[in-house]
């Protein structure tokens, strides 16, 4: 499967603000801490 870096960029564009994100490093830190805490 293949997704353009547009259709990415439109989705993230739309989901950054429901999760309270405003970059893509904070999306890279939410991931972080949500696959930690399911290791705990």
């Amino acid at each position: 499967m293949h997704l353009s870096p547009r259709t990415v960029s439109s989705h993230l564009y739309r989901v950054f603000p429901k999760l309270g994100i405003t970059s893509r490093a904070a999306l890279r830190d939410a991931l972080s801490r949500a696959v930690e805490a399911g290791r705990g």
